[in-house]
C-alpha cells in the first residue's frame, strides 16, 4: 500500500512539473511577467525522478533563453549597448551586465542541482548565459559547477576561461583554467595563451574562438543575435589590438 502511495506522489509531482515547464504562467507582479522560477530545494522532492524533472525543466528553458528578468523582476534587464569597445582598455570600466542572476540562471541552477552530470548544461548553456544573455554572475556559477561535476572534460574550463578573461575579468583565474584545459589534454596554444592573460590581443584571441565555437552549434539561420554582435565585437578588438603591435 505504501508503494501504490509513493508512484501516485511521484506520478502528481511528475505531472505538475511538466506542466510548469511547458507552459508559461502568469505571475502577478509590477509588470505581470508569465515567467517562474523554480521553487528551491525542489530536488529534495522528486521521489526518484530528479532527471525527468531536470529534463522538463530544460525544455522549458530553451523557449526563452534569452529572457533575463527573474521571477516577478524585468528591471534587471540593463542595457543594449555594445558590450565592448575596440579600442578598450584592461583599465576602462566595464559596461555594466545586461542581467545579474536573471530566471535563465535559476532555471539553469535548479537542472544542476537536480541533475548534476547535465553535461548539456554546463557545454552549451553556461556559455549562452555568458555570451548571449551576458548573465556574468551566473554564468560562472554554472561553469563552476560544470568543472565539478567533470574535472576530465577540458572543454568546460576552456570556455569558462574565457569568461573569467572576457567577461569578469578574473585574469589570475582565468590564466590557472588555461593551464588546466591544456594538462587535460586540450589544445596545447592554451599554455601560451595563459601568459597572455592580461593583453587586449590575448583576450581578443580566446574571445573570438570561443564565441565562433557557439556559434557553431546553430544553423546559419538561428544564430542568436547577441552572438552575432558579439563576434563583430571581439572582431573589431582584435584587429584594433593587431594594428597596435
Amino acid at each position: 500500500m505504501q508503494n501504490l502511495v509513493k508512484i501516485w506522489l511521484a506520478l502528481a509531482l511528475s505531472f505538475a512539473v511538466t506542466q510548469f515547464a511547458s507552459q508559461k504562467i502568469e505571475v502577478e507582479s509590477k509588470e505581470r511577467t508569465p515567467f517562474m522560477i523554480p521553487p528551491k530545494n525542489i530536488e529534495h522532492f522528486s521521489f526518484g525522478y530528479r532527471d525527468s524533472i531536470a529534463d522538463s525543466f530544460w525544455v522549458r528553458t530553451i523557449q526563452n533563453f534569452e529572457y533575463c528578468g527573474a521571477e516577478g523582476d524585468s528591471s534587471q534587464i540593463i542595457s543594449e549597448a555594445p558590450r565592448w569597445d575596440a579600442d578598450s582598455s584592461l583599465e576602462k570600466p566595464q559596461k555594466q551586465a545586461r542581467c545579474q542572476k536573471g530566471w535563465g540562471f535559476h532555471m539553469l541552477n535548479e537542472i544542476t542541482d537536480l541533475s548534476p552530470k547535465f553535461e548539456t548544461i554546463y557545454t552549451m548553456a553556461a556559455p549562452g548565459l555568458s555570451i548571449v544573455v551576458d548573465d556574468r554572475e551566473g554564468a560562472e556559477i554554472i561553469f563552476d559547477k560544470g568543472i565539478e561535476a567533470f574535472p576530465d572534460n577540458w572543454q568546460i574550463p576552456y570556455m569558462a576561461a574565457y569568461h573569467a578573461l572576457f567577461e569578469t575579468r578574473k585574469f589570475e583565474k582565468a590564466a590557472q583554467l588555461l593551464y588546466k584545459v591544456g594538462d587535460l589534454g586540450g589544445p596545447e596554444w592554451v599554455y601560451f595563451l595563459a601568459t597572455k592573460v592580461y593583453s587586449r590581443i590575448g583576450q581578443a584571441e580566446l574571445g573570438l574562438a570561443v564565441i565562433t565555437q557557439y556559434i557553431k552549434n546553430f544553423e546559419p539561420d538561428k544564430i542568436p543575435e547577441h552572438a552575432k554582435k558579439r563576434l563583430a565585437e571581439v572582431q573589431a578588438m582584435l584587429l584594433s589590438a593587431r594594428a597596435q603591435q
